[in-house]
């Protein structure tokens, strides 16, 4: 199970995904568990490029909050039935992300 988000919050989670319920809302630990994932997927995805000092979002780059978040809108869009355009969102991603990511060698 990944850790719990720490660079976007649960409310800006909800901020971008447009979602208005109250904090505390049952439907509250979905969200928390899509934010969780996409910001481990976004981290691994970094490898080196994730700084230590990053630990809030405030000390965020805000390409990687963005990321983060749109990560976050896949998962909670897309339940893994439908994989189309999914190249063409990572390579939006690298895109976002290039001045943070490692490239790995093959």
């Amino acid at each position: 199970m990944p850790a719990t988000a720490k660079l976007v919050t649960l409310t800006q989670a909800k901020d971008h995904l447009y979602i208005t319920t109250p904090d505390g809302d049952p439907g509250d630990a979905a969200i928390q568990s899509k934010l969780d994932e996409a910001e481990e997927t976004i981290l691994n995805y970094l490898k080196k490029g994730a700084s230590a000092d990053w630990v809030d979002p405030t000390t965020a780059p805000g390409a990687v909050t963005a990321a983060i978040k749109l990560m976050l809108a896949r998962l909670h869009e897309d339940r893994g039935d439908d994989e189309t355009d999914w190249i063409e969102f990572w390579r939006r991603i690298d895109l976002i992300l290039a001045r943070y990511h490692t490239p790995g060698i093959a």
